[in-house]
C-alpha cells in the first residue's frame, strides 16, 4: 500500500514546491484500482491487529494472566532485541514471561504452565495478524498489477 501511494504523496510535494512533473505524477498514480486496494488493504491490516489483540488478550484473561507479567516479558523481549540479534526478541519474552510468572506464583511448574498459555495466546493472535496482513499485502500486488494493466 506505501508503495502505490508513495508517488502520490511525492508528487503532492512537488506540486506543493511548485513542480510541474510532481503535478502530473499524482495524476498519473491516482486510479481507483489503487486506491481501492488501498482502502481495502487497509481495512484487513487494522481487522487484523484489532483481531489478533482482542482473541490473546481474551486468551490471557481466561488463563489469569496479569498485566504485570506481560509486561515484563515485553520488557525483556525489548532487552532480548538487543542482545541477540534476530531471534532476541521472542527469546526475551519467552524468558520474560516465564520469570514474571515465577515471581507471582513461586512454583516452576505453574510458572511453565501459565507461560506456555500466553505463549499460546500470543501465538495465536500473531498468526491471525500475519494471515491478515498477508492478505492486504496481496490485495495490494493484484491493485498494482489491475493499476498498470490499465495504465
Amino acid at each position: 500500500m506505501i508503495l502505490l501511494l508513495r508517488g502520490d504523496s511525492g508528487g503532492r510535494r512537488d506540486a506543493e514546491h511548485g513542480g510541474a512533473g510532481g503535478a502530473a505524477g499524482v495524476y498519473a498514480m491516482s486510479s481507483a484500482a489503487s486506491w481501492t486496494a488501498a482502502g481495502i488493504g487497509a481495512l484487513l491490516a487494522c481487522v487484523g491487529w484489532s483481531a489478533g489483540a482482542l482473541l490473546a488478550g481474551r486468551k490471557l484473561r481466561r488463563a489469569r494472566i496479569p498485566r504485570r507479567s506481560i509486561l515484563v516479558a515485553v520488557l525483556a523481549g525489548i532487552v532480548g532485541m538487543f542482545v541477540i540479534p534476530v531471534a532476541g526478541l521472542f527469546i526475551g519474552f519467552a524468558a520474560g514471561l516465564l520469570v514474571g510468572e515465577y515471581l507471582r506464583r513461586r512454583d516452576l511448574r505453574s510458572a511453565l504452565r501459565s507461560s506456555g498459555e500466553a505463549l499460546k495466546a500470543m501465538g495465536l493472535g500473531m498468526l491471525v495478524e500475519f494471515g491478515m496482513v498477508s492478505l492486504a499485502g496481496s490485495v495490494w500486488t493484484v491493485g498494482v498489477i489491475v493499476h498498470f494493466a490499465m495504465a
